[in-house]
């Protein structure tokens, strides 16, 4: 129960967000509340009267229906039968005349919910505004009134019209109600679910309705505990739980207990507080793509490094952790113009991830827990926690800045909402990596792959990152297949979003991260056979790109076919001696097209890579991953020497000029 622990203490540690929106954060719900989408808003003023001009269908955009409700131990839990909701609910419940306008019979779930909404009413703990809420609802006329303005409509038997009249996508019968009170001085809050105060009340409401308690498993104190534990975890609309015990018939318990509560105990304060708690995090934090859950944090609310990121995406506006604020983030630092004057050595980005990682670590003691917990549906109704992990806070950011300064390749990046992008020395995302080994170019620019894949292949990579486990080899010749096949997919994903991210973990599986960055001065690269294979590759390439770009009428370089190169990449990995051959043959019309001076000086790079190669093995034994890593930084190195020398020119150019 280590992870109810954690949360339920992350819980009491953030009081002050309880029940409030901070900067735009998502709120930590109160206990005894939950959240459900609502569709219709209906009005009314403080002596219980319908307002006909305020009401409203809420518009759907993930956001605005979301509604804060409180719910009792059964409504939060329910999946059948009658357990209303002590204030907003369903039309059935709310809605005296529902049974006349449906032909269903359905009057019990409206005595139910009045008899509650009375209990509240006539306590001590009872308000203006659910007050106004049970006059009105006593009177039974919800769905009479949303008729008369046209929100519902009927068929011409005077019942619903589900077939004709959908309400956010959904049948009118299903449509949730939430309340708003007007009438009171300008600036008095009138959102029913918005008003602090009730949730204060309610708490205290249902708090004096238990009475007999019993030991919590997570915390062992004497508890009124409960076997109905929240659902709503990743979204308003999850049913799935994470505790649940409701299977009297089957080997949920039986056989080795004779009661649920003997399997498991667990104080309902104590398990609303980490459900909200976990919710919360989510919300703010968490990671939710391909139907995974995952969330890393601090319990006392330290900010911790983003580690399903890039590191150009997590860190490259960032100078100093030490100036952003634990919440929210407020100060961004562009460092784009710093890193284009430092594209060949990449020695001030890494000083950025460095100061970045120091402001971090300067933040934790010894004291200070970072959790990870990651979740997944094993079935419609059941959640599972696919992983679990504390680690010490110090020790979490050494692990990941070992990832972030280690599994490294050069690649380009655009921030968001930039035109212009730039060539950082960069992690990949654990999700990169994953559509890099997996994905297929189905929408131009995008690499796409099976949702339960790539959730599975990012879990799989966390503890490479958290724990600095190796990298899984099936998963790195996978990304080394897809990078041996270019001619399936663009130029631009399969070098940026395949090749790089290849060679980044090729460097870290090889090096285990004991060189910043490879190059082709060292001397076990130059020994290297599959290393200077894939030079010998990237110079072919150059040479019949260089003769096909061409600049259309705008002076834009026109789209090129693909290489002989490419083309026959994936035979030339298998049998280089006799691919490297017919590419050869193939490119000797490139070769008579260049003037002679760049003709001779491709011929000499050429014959400077096969003069590294032993005579033995200039042969088609198939070449292993390194050869990759010897493509991009012969690629790299002849772009750089163009630029030098145009740059040589323009400067030889300036002093003639000026002589």
């Amino acid at each position: 129960m280590g992870w109810m622990q954690m949360l339920a203490q992350t819980y009491d540690e953030h009081e002050a967000y309880i029940g409030e929106e901070i900067n735009g954060q998502p709120m930590l719900l109160p206990v005894f509340h939950s959240t459900v989408n609502a569709q219709i808003e209906l009005t009314i003023d403080y002596d219980g009267n319908f307002n006909p001009n305020l009401t409203k269908i809420i518009e759907k955009d993930g956001k605005e229906e979301v509604t804060v409700i409180p719910v009792t131990e059964s409504s939060a839990s329910r999946s059948s039968g009658i357990s209303p909701h002590p204030l907003c609910d369903k039309l059935c419940y709310v809605a005296g005349d529902y049974s006349v306008y449906t032909k269903e019979k359905k009057e019990k779930y409206y005595e139910v919910y009045m008899e509650g909404l009375k209990k509240w009413v006539n306590s001590d703990y009872t308000h203006k505004m659910i007050q106004a809420v049970y006059k009105y609802l006593a009177k039974g006329t919800v769905i009479k009134d949303l008729v008369e303005i046209g929100i519902l409509k009927l068929d011409e038997k005077g019942v619903f019209a589900d077939r004709i009249n959908k309400i956010q996508g959904q049948d009118q019968k299903g449509a949730v109600i939430r309340f708003r009170v007007v009438g009171e001085k300008l600036g008095v809050e009138t959102a029913v679910w918005k008003e602090k105060k009730l949730y204060e009340l309610f708490i205290k409401f249902y708090e004096e309705m238990y009475t007999s308690k019993d030991i919590c498993y997570v915390t062992g104190k004497m508890e009124v505990c409960s076997d109905k534990h929240p659902s709503k975890i990743r979204h308003s609309g999850d049913k799935a739980k994470l505790i649940s015990g409701n299977d009297e018939s089957g080997f949920t318990y039986r056989g080795r207990f004779a009661r649920r509560n003997e399997a498991v105990s667990v104080g309902y304060i104590t398990s609303q507080k980490a459900h909200n708690a976990l919710k919360w995090l989510l919300d703010k934090q968490g990671y939710k793509k391909d139907g995974a859950a995952i969330v890393v944090w601090e319990v006392h609310g330290k900010n911790v490094p983003d580690i399903f990121q890039s590191s150009a995406e997590a860190y490259v506006k960032y100078d100093s952790m030490n100036e952003i604020e634990d919440f929210p983030i407020e100060e961004d630092i562009d460092l784009g113009d710093e890193l284009e004057e430092d594209l060949g050595t990449g020695e001030r980005y890494a000083k950025k991830i460095r100061n970045a990682m120091a402001g971090y670590a300067n933040k934790f003691t010894l004291e200070d827990n970072v959790i990870m917990i990651g979740l997944d549906a094993a079935t419609t109704g059941r959640l599972s926690i696919t992983y679990y992990h504390e680690f010490q806070g110090n020790d979490f950011i050494q692990r990941v800045q070992n990832w972030h300064t280690k599994c490294t390749w050069w690649r380009y990046f655009c921030p968001q909402n930039e035109k212009k992008g730039y060539w950082v020395d960069s992690a990949p995302a654990p999700r990169d990596i994953a559509l890099a080994a997996f994905g297929t170019e189905r929408n131009k620019g995008y690499l796409q792959a099976d949702e339960k894949l790539i959730r599975n292949t990012v879990q799989r990579l966390l503890p490479c990152i958290t724990g600095g486990v190796r990298i899984p080899q099936d998963i790195i010749r996978a990304v080394v297949r897809q990078a041996s096949s270019p001619e399936r997919m663009s130029e631009f994903v399969w070098y940026n979003q395949v090749l790089t991210i290849a060679c980044a973990l090729i460097k870290y599986d090889t090096y285990k991260g004991e060189v910043e960055r490879m190059k082709l001065t060292d001397t076990e690269n130059m020994n290297d056979r599959d290393f200077q294979f894939g030079r010998l590759l990237a110079v072919l390439d150059r040479v019949e790109c260089v003769t096909l770009l061409e600049k259309d009428e705008k002076g834009k370089w026109k789209d090129i076919r693909t290489t002989n190169a490419k083309r026959y990449w994936n035979a030339y990995s298998r049998r280089p001696e006799t691919t490297y051959k017919i590419i050869m043959e193939n490119l000797r019309p490139y070769f008579r097209k260049m003037k002679s001076s760049v003709e001779e000086w491709y011929q000499t790079q050429i014959d400077d890579i096969i003069v590294q190669i032993k005579q033995e093995d200039f042969n088609d034994r198939p070449l292993g991953p390194k050869y990759l890593v010897g493509y991009s930084i012969q690629r790299n190195e002849m772009k750089r020497e163009k630029e030098d020398k145009q740059e040589n020119n323009k400067e030889n150019q300036e002093v003639i000029e000026n002589e």
